[in-house]
This record gives C-alpha cells, structure tokens and sequence, in this order.
C-alpha cells in the first residue's frame, strides 16, 4: 500500500511539472507577420492613401528593363472646388511628368480624380464595380471594368482577385491597363508601345503604406 501511494504522489509530482510546460509553448506561437507587398494593409480601398505612403514599380520597355524606377509618393493635400485631395508625385518623372490629385468619397468610396486642365473630378476607380462598367474620363475617353478578378505575376508576388481597368482615347483605342489590388492600390500597368511593339509595363516591387 505504501509503495502504491508513493508511485501515485510521484505520478501527481510529473504532472504537475508537465502542464505549466505545455502553457508555455502556446504562448510561444505568434502569427506570421503580413507581407504587405503581397497582401496589402487589409483596407477594403483599391487605392488607400494617406500622407507618405509610396509604391514604387520596376519598368519595362517592350522587353527591355530600365534602370530607372518609379516612385509615386502622397506628398500633400489640395483643395479643389471645396473637396481636398491627396496629392502625389512621381520622384522619377517615368511614369507621370505632373502631379496627380485622387480623393476617396467618404461616402461611396469611389475613387476620384482631379483633372486641373478642366478644373473638373472624375471617377477613377468605383468602389463596387461590375463587369463591363463603362464611365467618361476627362472629356476626351473613358475607363472600363474589364475584368473583375485579374491575376498578375510580379517579381516579388503573385496577385489574384485584381480589378482591372482598361483606358480607351475618344476614337476608342486602347491607352493603359491598370490592376488594382485592395489594401495596396496599383500593382501593374501596362501601355501599348506604339513604337516597339508589345507593351510598356510597371510592376509593383516595393510599397509603404503609413
């Protein structure tokens, strides 16, 4: 009998030892840190901004790749016919030569753009939009949502559940497409190259969202 109550005490002494040791280790387990390049901010916006956030791309020249690399950067705000936007510039002049005005509606999320050669707004990118939807940019073309589910395939980040965009002139040829990611904004741009054939394109490499 004492022996049996010896062996039980001891049984009670290992497992006592055991639990804590088993507390432990589930507090260890942290979750894996957000790739914000791949998979965004986790905002709802296909183009959040807020001051200093910054993307920018790699760039393409048919098949050529160019040293330079583009960087559009939030650096401000403006007024425009009572609304503020957000202003942003291209440090590298490669992708955009002039500074750029979006705002987000607060109220249906749509982005807008401001156009300072018509003083005027124009959506740049609905906040819902469904496939095939049509909408006047500036007074000379259009935007359309041409795929609701595009996939694009960078050198750091496969991208999937994108809305791409496509840009017609008033004669109806195509501009640009642009792909956008919720939570990052742009991801890749590509610009039929006249000149060399095939497209002038823009990838995603780095992103800094405040």
């Amino acid at each position: 009998m004492k022996t049996r109550l010896i062996s039980i005490m001891m049984l009670l002494a290992a497992s006592a030892m055991l639990i804590p040791s088993c507390k432990k280790d589930s507090k260890d387990t942290t979750p894996a840190p957000v790739n914000v390049l791949c998979d965004g901010n986790g905002s709802s916006s296909y183009f959040p901004m807020v001051l200093n956030d910054s993307w920018t791309y790699s760039y393409t020249i048919s098949i050529q790749t160019q040293n330079v690399h583009p960087k559009l950067v939030v650096s401000g705000t403006a007024s425009h016919n009572s609304k503020t936007y957000f202003t942003i510039n291209d440090q590298t002049s490669a992708m955009y030569t002039n500074t750029l005005a979006f705002r987000e509606d607060a109220t249906t999320h749509n982005i807008y753009y401001y156009d300072s050669n018509s003083s005027s707004e124009f959506m740049y990118i609905p906040a819902s939009p469904t496939l095939n939807q049509t909408w006047a940019f500036s007074y000379s073309g259009t935007r359309k949502a041409t795929n609701l589910s595009a996939s694009v395939t960078t050198a750091g980040c496969t991208y999937s559940g994108l809305l791409e965009i496509s840009e017609y002139n008033s004669s109806g040829t195509l501009q640009k497409k642009e792909y956008f990611k919720k939570g990052i904004g742009m991801v890749h741009r590509q610009d039929p190259d006249s000149f060399f054939g095939g497209y002038d394109k823009f990838s995603l490499t780095a992103i800094t969202l405040n």
